[in-house]
């Protein structure tokens, strides 16, 4: 209790303050890019990264701490993987909650703690009962933008925040502490410094001085790390719209460590713990990132050199897909020389610009939908004197899953015999078109069509698939010729 109040009165000084936003969150919208007049092509969704080395083998992103039981109760059995609270989709309690019980309303602490009963009552598993006030919170209370960007901020107390029905980090991590507190949830919330809005990798003499704060919950002696701010859904491309996130919800210390820097060492949850001139040095990686990749993050860092073209590669987890672009710092031209490719859980991203210094930006999503978010963003600098141009990856090219098997990456020229080969399941047709004209793609295997064609003329190979009999083209990769 001492130790908690005493952060309280920390926080009450230095967090008044505090406004962190998001660190990265851009959505990638789906383009439609019209072909031929009956051709429905629809536009890339988000590019792969470049570049052909073999890297050393994939690092396992490190397990998250056993979730307890507590001994002699009748308690569940909790997964040692908390992944699997992080849903991207809040308890039926906390959407109907917040379409009846709207924060104004709540103005007492009988209101309160009625509202926390409504939220938990039913619920054995201590997890579901944090996410049921995590989402109902992340769900009612707005952030306060316009205090942000003024910095007039008012107090962040829990009653002041539930009138306003807005707040700024603080306000967030204090009511999510008292509401916890209420159904009996040993919840703290801590203070530190968190990558947000305006941030970018290539900024140099970055501070690590306390901008932001989130909580920590104990369950079965274990500690666990929330942001209730950042799932709440602002972001520097979002900065006055909410969209709903789990991705800092139980969030493992492996991961929250990338964004999040406590004051306080021991509230990294790590052993050993990162210093802050490492922590700089980091990437800048979100949480959406770890819930989409398995292993191989510890192949990037925040800035990287390249002198010749690169490949990483990573474990990609079930049913999620993966993206890239490379942007030319300065200008904030796309340059089309990264390109993540995907076969099954396993994607190399390639990355082969020409000399100059670069914004790595990485995508990720659900593989059946066709809108990707902004997850991390890496600085590249090239002294590659050969560009090597990337095939585009369409939004449906990545709902669909299909696997570009040749070429890779490599420049194609005019006057060159080119193999080109897809793997495709269910499709009733294939097509190309190359040299101004479309034809089908040969059936050549379980899923895999394949076709050589002599490139002639024309920017681009692109290849086209039908769903059925009765529908229209749809695109779903672009080879481009070099020029």
């Amino acid at each position: 209790m001492a130790r908690a109040a005493a952060q309280r009165r920390r926080a009450g000084r230095g967090l008044a303050a505090l406004a962190c936003l998001a660190l990265v969150g851009g959505t990638l919208l789906a383009v439609k890019r019209e072909r031929p007049a009956d051709v429905d092509a629809s536009g890339p969704c988000v590019q792969p990264v470049v570049v052909p080395t073999e890297p050393p083998p994939a690092d396992p992103l490190p397990p998250p701490p056993a979730a307890p039981t507590a001994a002699g109760m009748d308690a569940p059995e909790y997964p040692p993987d908390t992944s699997v609270y992080r849903t991207g989709v809040p308890l039926r309690v906390a959407v109907t909650t917040a379409e009846k019980v709207k924060s104004t309303t709540v103005r007492t602490k009988f209101d309160l703690q009625n509202l926390v009963h409504r939220l938990v009552v039913g619920l054995d598993d201590p997890f579901l009962k944090l996410k049921a006030i995590h989402d109902w919170i992340a769900l009612s209370i707005r952030y306060d933008m316009k205090a942000y960007r003024s910095q007039s901020i008012r107090a962040q107390t829990p009653y002041v925040v539930l009138r306003e029905g807005r707040a700024v980090c603080e306000g967030y991590a204090v009511l999510f502490e008292t509401m916890c507190a209420l159904a009996a949830l040993d919840v703290t919330h801590v203070s530190g410094y968190a990558r947000g809005v305006g941030e970018r990798p290539q900024d140099l003499n970055v501070s690590t001085r306390p901008n932001h704060a989130w909580n920590v919950a104990t369950v079965g002696g274990h500690r666990y790390l929330i942001d209730v701010t950042w799932d709440a859904g602002v972001g520097p491309a979002q900065l006055a719209k909410e969209k709903y996130s789990t991705s800092y919800f139980l969030q493992t210390p492996e991961a929250m460590i990338y964004s999040h820097f406590p004051e306080n060492a021991e509230d990294q949850l790590l052993e050993p713990t990162v210093a802050a001139k490492d922590f700089v040095e980091l990437p800048f990686l979100d949480g959406l990132f770890f819930d989409t990749v398995a292993s191989g993050h510890k192949h990037l860092q925040r800035s990287m050199q390249l002198t010749e073209p690169l490949a990483i590669k990573f474990t990609i987890r079930s049913g999620k897909t993966v993206a890239a672009e490379l942007f030319k710092v300065g200008t904030m031209r796309r340059i089309p020389s990264a390109y993540f490719h995907r076969s099954r859980e396993r994607a190399t991203l390639y990355l082969a610009p020409p000399e100059g210094t670069y914004l790595l930006r990485l995508y990720g999503g659900e593989q059946a939908k066709k809108e990707m978010v902004s997850m991390g963003e890496v600085i590249i600098t090239s002294t590659n004197k050969d560009q090597i141009y990337a095939p585009t990856i369409y939004s449906d090219g990545h709902s669909t899953g299909a696997e570009l098997l040749t070429p890779i990456m490599r420049n194609i020229r005019l006057g060159e015999d080119v193999l080109v080969g897809l793997r495709l399941a269910k499709a009733h047709t294939v097509s190309m078109e190359a040299n101004g004209r479309l034809e089908e793609m040969p059936l050549t295997g379980a899923d895999t069509y394949a076709t050589t064609v002599r490139v002639m003329s024309g920017k681009s190979l692109d290849i086209y698939y039908q769903k059925s009999a009765r529908s229209t083209l749809i695109g779903l990769i672009s080879i481009p010729i070099a020029k």
